[in-house]
């Protein structure tokens, strides 16, 4: 056996779906807790409606997109072997989204702007990770494999 295959984080196909469940929730609540945070302080009314808006865009953004996106990672695991790599959950579209979009929200949480303007944003993504994590850990496990 290779090395690489060797030091492959290899794990059962429902474990892969329970830590993937978890990630997803852990980022949505990191993102909405800070967006969170940032409308607390300001004025009850300006936070309260960007709060609200970011909860209307976390729906609009959960019906459009990621509810595929969560089926398509989902049903990708039907056909794969029983052990399967920890991180093969999500396709490599997907990771380079994640690579993506994280260097993207740490550039604007340091941009010098009011972070006001990062409410809504953070706190619709926050509720779009926190929903989809929640769907999958709702889901079947895979079905086990044919031998």
């Amino acid at each position: 056996m290779s090395f690489l295959l060797r030091c492959k984080p290899a794990v059962s196909r429902a474990t892969a779906q329970v830590l993937a469940g978890w990630v997803w929730i852990a980022a949505g609540l990191l993102l909405a807790g800070r967006g969170a945070s940032w409308a607390l302080g300001l004025p009850a009314a300006g936070g309260l409606g960007l709060a609200v808006l970011g909860i209307a865009l976390a729906a609009g953004f959960w019906r459009g997109l990621f509810v595929r996106v969560v089926g398509k990672n989902l049903g990708r695991m039907t056909g794969m072997p029983e052990r399967i790599c920890v991180f093969a959950l999500q396709s490599w579209k997907g990771w380079a989204m994640v690579g993506v979009m994280m260097p993207l929200g740490i550039l604007l949480r340091h941009a010098p702007f009011p972070k006001a303007w990062l409410v809504a944003p953070y706190i619709a993504m926050g509720g779009v990770l926190l929903w989809g994590g929640v769907q999958i850990l709702r889901a079947p496990p895979p079905p086990p494999t044919a031998p």
